[in-house]
């Protein structure tokens, strides 16, 4: 399964020169931890998360909402494009240290965000999805009768 099929496509941005200040009223007001930072393009340039305003912004003391977020912000972010499978974002994140990704078109637009908890909920559901269409093909199971599978 590709990941444009389970990435989530409601994606909160925000320009690299808007202000560290708003960014947060931002994540605030969307309940959000992570704001992806996007050019004129809407071509991710870096991720901002709580922790960037945390330890890069906040620690600056008070005029720390005047900064622009392209100087607290993680550049360069790790990406992967909407027609991955699951599994190279698994990768990706597992060798990333990172729990999110965004995800891009073939432009290089953000599409969406992809997050290790979002795959783990997928995973989740497949699995019980399996487990409710091995129940429906047994029917001995649903009756608790045993069956001999030797000839």
């Amino acid at each position: 399964m590709s990941i444009g099929r389970v990435c989530s496509r409601n994606v909160d941005v925000i320009d690299e020169n808007e202000s560290v200040h708003e960014a947060a009223c931002r994540m605030r007001d969307r309940d959000v931890g992570m704001l992806v930072v996007v050019d004129l393009h809407d071509r991710p340039v870096g991720i901002l998360t709580a922790q960037d305003l945390v330890t890069r912004a906040f620690t600056e003391g008070p005029a720390a909402g005047a900064l622009a977020v392209s100087s607290v912000m993680t550049p360069h972010p790790k990406m992967i494009a909407e027609e991955a499978p699951i599994e190279s974002a698994v990768s990706m994140m597992a060798y990333g240290s990172v729990r999110r990704l965004p995800v891009v078109d073939r432009d290089g637009r953000i599409v969406g965000v992809i997050s290790l908890d979002g795959v783990m909920a997928n995973r989740a559901e497949e699995f019980t999805m399996i487990g409710r269409l091995l129940e429906s093909q047994l029917p001995y199971r649903r009756t608790g009768l045993a069956v001999d599978l030797e000839p």
